[in-house]
């Protein structure tokens, strides 16, 4: 695995004298059958072996490839392009051992583009935003420049990923928060390099103020920076965030207070499903207790012919309730990697690909 994909389902990169320019793909994307083989075995080896069956099916969207446009796609009047000269310089190729291909993958170098205010009045709790899509949440969210045209770098794709899909999950699930709150957000098996690297790098996280009310985020997993551990950011009245190093079974055992009625649980690209037996014996034991606990758990997934598949296994297994069923995520990242040479069956991940989400069990679970 590892180089950026030249297409993906939302931008496409195209080569310009001036460098190297993204911009918005028409909806019509060739898309192949999947094919899956189950297999038999005992609790989580079942779901393991679902998930490693299909590790050489071809990509379907959001593998796909198509050629370059030479010029922007007209939107309500705009044009969105997504500029980057030096994307590739920055792109790691090769993960540190033990990290997901999923996970945020530009290097310690590149630098995550500020975000200015809203060009207009900004939706607030009580005045929300609809998240649809990139492209409306991206003319609602940035000023065009004198010729009408957006330009964004696509690692800023990238990281806002991580808040708008959990916002857009929040909105489909219509879940409203504590009162009076805050909001607890258990952003479990997060990583320093990813999740709290955009919270620390970044003002993106900060859009969570514009749509729900008082919020604490809890960055939760073995991947924290032992330096980073019980560290508390306050960004505002309304917005702070802890980062804690371990799992989120010891974080509910020391922090009593957090409980299903005033928390939300969510997993970026956990690869938990992905095939890796001790990856995925490993997050057994939180899995079984959210279920039990009933913690409302989104999760989202870097590809369907591996992650997606193996999850929906695993929680099958454990009699989960699927509370959203899963689908594609319209605010996933950027950038695809995937393996090198242009066969038809190369493997794929997307950050943020597909999302789901889980509450409590089916009759007959794990209680």
């Amino acid at each position: 695995m590892g180089k950026i994909s030249q297409a993906s389902a939302l931008i496409q990169l195209v080569q310009t004298s001036k460098g190297t320019v993204w911009i918005f793909k028409p909806d019509a994307l060739r898309k192949t059958k999947t094919s899956a083989k189950s297999s038999n075995g005992a609790l989580m080896q079942q779901a393991a072996k679902a998930s490693t069956a299909n590790t050489s099916q071809q990509a379907g969207e959001d593998g796909t490839r198509s050629q370059a446009q030479g010029s922007c796609k007209q939107h309500s009047g705009k044009k969105t392009k997504m500029e980057s000269t030096d994307a590739a310089r920055h792109f790691e190729d090769e993960p540190a051992a033990g990290l997901c291909v999923g996970t945020l993958r530009w290097d310690a170098s590149a630098r995550f583009p500020p975000l200015s205010a809203w060009p207009s009045v900004a939706p607030t709790p009580h005045r929300p935003f609809a998240l649809t899509d990139w492209r409306s949440y991206v003319e609602a969210r940035f000023e065009p420049d004198a010729h009408g045209t957006i330009r964004l770098d696509p690692l800023a794709l990238d990281g806002l990923s991580y808040p708008l899909s959990l916002l857009r999950a929040l909105q489909v699930l219509r879940l409203r928060p504590p009162s009076p709150g805050p909001l607890n957000l258990l952003v479990i098996g997060a990583s320093s390099k990813a999740e709290e690297r955009v919270w620390r790098e970044s003002n993106y996280w900060q859009e969570l103020q514009h749509f729900l009310p008082a919020t604490h985020l809890y960055f939760v997993g073995p991947e924290i920076s032992a330096d980073r551990h019980r560290v508390v950011d306050e960004r505002s009245a309304t917005l702070r965030a802890t980062s804690y190093k371990g799992t989120v079974g010891q974080l509910l055992e020391e922090e009593s207070h957090l409980t299903p009625a005033n928390s939300v649980v969510v997993g970026f690209n956990t690869g938990m499903g992905s095939g890796l037996w001790p990856l995925m014996k490993s997050w057994l034991p939180d899995l079984l207790l959210l279920v039990r606990s009933r913690f409302v758990a989104i999760f989202t997934c870097a590809n369907d012919w591996s992650d997606l598949r193996g999850e929906v296994e695993v929680f099958k297994t454990l009699h989960a309730h699927f509370a959203l069923k899963p689908q594609r995520n319209p605010f996933k990242a950027a950038t695809i990697v995937h393996e090198p040479g242009d066969g038809p069956r190369s493997e794929w991940s997307c950050s943020s690909c597909f999302v789901y989400a889980v509450h409590g069990c089916e009759d007959g679970g794990p209680m």
